[in-house]
């Protein structure tokens, strides 16, 4: 017999804190995705793939104390609460954005201890805030988001890209429409970063979605 362990903690909707958000940012009972649309987890540097299989723990359970082993231990280099929009006159992806499209701040909110992004009220985001811990060269970083269902009138795609230092870091493309997922993307730290360096999160897709940012973190071991 096996013992299946997934990390689901952001599947589970919280109720309002109350606790105040800043930058136009604000918390809504929008529940995320439950159990049902977790079906995406990818362990690869980059690209992207059409779905991949939900990554899982299998450990024997024999009825024998389990084996100690280390345990990565994920140092937070992003808060959700600190994201604030790139100026237009410093947006990288600024030059690419099709005419007409606007960002409500509503649609750029923090819900459930993660960043919640709603294309229909604002699509083309692009967030920054400064690294809050050092990173080595050949460090693992982990990015864990998920997604609803992608829809839209017409087939499409959407990014999501992330850069360090204004380097690229990692991005993805998924193709709409498609089902909700849930990401994990491990990426090897092309060189050291320092704390107090520009994290950059962008992202942009074809139609009304919600995505949610979780955590971005540089593991170690204890």
């Amino acid at each position: 017999m096996y013992r299946l362990c997934v990390s689901l903690a952001w599947l589970t909707a919280c109720g309002d804190s109350g606790r105040a958000v800043p930058d136009g940012m604000q918390r809504d009972g929008a529940e995320v995705p439950d159990a049902a649309d977790v079906v995406e987890a990818d362990r690869a540097g980059d690209g992207a793939s059409a779905a991949p299989d939900l990554a899982i723990e299998v450990a024997p359970d024999d009825g024998a104390a389990a084996a100690e082993i280390d345990t990565p231990v994920a140092v937070p280099l992003v808060n959700e609460t600190l994201w604030v929009r790139v100026p237009d006159a410093e947006d990288p992806f600024f030059a690419a954005r099709p005419a007409g499209l606007v960002c409500d701040p509503t649609g750029i909110l923090i819900e459930a201890g993660t960043l919640e992004i709603k294309t229909g009220l604002c699509d083309w985001p692009t967030l920054e805030q400064p690294l809050l811990a050092d990173v080595a060269a050949s460090d693992t970083i982990e990015v864990i988001f998920f997604f609803g269902p992608l829809l839209a009138p017409e087939p499409g795609q959407a990014l999501v890209e992330m850069r360090f230092g204004g380097e690229l870091l990692w991005q993805k493309t998924f193709a709409i429409p498609s089902t909700g997922g849930f990401v994990i993307q491990n990426i090897i730290a092309p060189r050291a970063f320092a704390a107090g360096e520009q994290a950059l999160f962008h992202l942009h897709n074809h139609g009304a979605n919600t995505w949610n940012l979780a955590s971005v973190a540089v593991l170690g071991s204890e």
